[in-house]
Formats: C-alpha cells, structure tokens, sequence
C-alpha cells in the first residue's frame, strides 16, 4: 500500500487538473490550483521554512480576500504544518480516509440502476440540484458555468441517476492526464432514496469507465458514513487526511 500512496502523491497530487476556470500555480514549493476554488494540492518545504510559507499563503488570499483549501495527510511533512495552518486561522474539516480500489481483476457488478453521463444543460442542472441537496449546500450559477465548461473534456465524467424521471443521485469522476487513477468525488444520494443501491450504481458506473481507459486504480476520499460501503466493493484503505480552510473574507483594500 505504501507504493500505491508513493504513486498518488506523484500522479495526483502533483498533477493537479486545469480547466478554463482553473490554473496552476508554484509558488515557493507550494502547488496550489486557483480561480473558481483555491486548493493546495503539494508542497515541498522545510519544517525551519512552514512558518513562513504557511503565513505567505494566507496572506496572499486574504488579501484576495478568497477561500483557501489546504488538504494535509497524515504521512505529509513537515511534521507542524497543521500547527502553523491552525495558527494562520485555517479550520480543519471532519477527517476523511483516502481509498483506492485495483481495478485489474476487479469483477464488475451488475446493477439494476441506470446511470446517465451528465451531456446535456438540463442534466448538468440536475447533477448539481442533486449535490446541493444531498450535501444540504447551495449551487449557484458560477458552478454550472464552470462544469458547463468541462462537460465534453476527457478528464470529466458527470453521472446522475434517475428514479421515475427524477434525478436522484450524483457523482463525478476526474482524471488526471498521465495518472493511473481515477478520482471520483461527490458520490450524493438524496435522503428519501439512501438505501436502495444508488450510490454503488454510481461507483459501477466510474469503474467501468476507469477500466475502459486502462486505469490502474479508483481513488476517493471517504467520509466516515461512505467508509464501509466501499470497504465491501473492495476499496482499500490508505491514510487519514484533513482539509484545513481558511475562510473567505472582505477583501483588503490597499
């Protein structure tokens, strides 16, 4: 598992995807995306040097006066840079648990579900209505008009599925060019229809494709309620991280 860990910090971590909305910026060791969200993907920097680099990052975005995610595992170093993060006014979020799934002799599912790629406006609409609901968050129209955007690009699969002509569950699939993983996010299942084989219509669905492509492994980070349904479709689990994000605030005015 350690040589499946070593392979995602240099396929995913320091490959970050970019779209028309999105860039890629190094800045002092840090490899952060920025524009319609701001992630720091890796960083290579001494325990002497996180104080500082740690304070330049924050500084930078408030003075931007935008939102900063900032994802720590529990095999990164150096070893104090969720001190230093908390001390710059980062909040961490409820730890989550990278897994992947070897898909070379994984035996397919069948399911009985239906599940659609999102390639159409009304059915980006309703991959987002579904999100929103099942995460109990908002969607707004900069959202759609990122997705909008990367709808027909390779390294994006948007899938819903469908209950009586009603979307009902969403997910997505991302796939870094020259990775052996597919990362798939935003498994969501709306409350009334938990329970009745959506969510792993959804995971079929990214591993079927994710084989077509020749991917190695499936890759997601899993919250504590997803943890045991993907434990039971084979998925493995490789390290605890936290996301640490300092929030949005008025922009500075110089």
């Amino acid at each position: 598992m350690k040589e499946i860990l070593k392979l995602y910090d240099e396929q995913v971590r320091k490959n970050p995807i970019t779209t028309p909305d999105l860039s890629k910026v190094d800045d002092n060791g840090v490899l952060r995306v920025e524009g319609f969200f701001n992630f720091v993907w890796s960083w290579d920097f001494t325990e002497n040097e996180t104080e500082s680099l740690v304070t330049h990052q924050a500084e930078c975005f408030r003075q931007k006066g935008d939102e900063l995610m900032w994802r720590v595992f529990e095999h990164d170093r150096p070893s104090n840079i969720e001190l230093h993060l908390k001390q710059q006014g980062f909040k961490p979020c409820p730890q989550s648990t990278l897994m992947v799934l070897p898909l070379e002799a994984y035996c397919i599912k069948n399911t009985e579900h239906q599940v659609k790629k999102v390639n159409s406006e009304q059915a980006l609409r309703d991959f987002l209505q579904v999100a929103a609901q099942a995460f109990e968050c908002d969607s707004d129209e900069s959202e759609f008009n990122y997705f909008a955007k990367v709808i027909d690009d390779a390294q994006f699969a948007l899938y819903c599925t469908y209950e009586k002509g009603v979307a009902v569950a969403a997910g997505r699939m991302e796939i870094p060019k020259g990775s052996s993983f597919g990362l798939m996010f935003g498994g969501s299942v709306l409350k009334e229809h938990r329970g009745k084989g959506y969510y792993q219509a959804l995971i079929t669905a990214r591993i079927k494709l994710a084989k077509s492509l020749g991917l190695k492994y499936l890759s997601t980070e899993a919250r504590e309620t997803s943890r045991p349904i993907l434990e039971k479709l084979g998925f493995i689990s490789l390290v605890k991280e936290t996301t640490w994000v300092l929030p949005k605030v008025a922009k500075r005015l110089s």
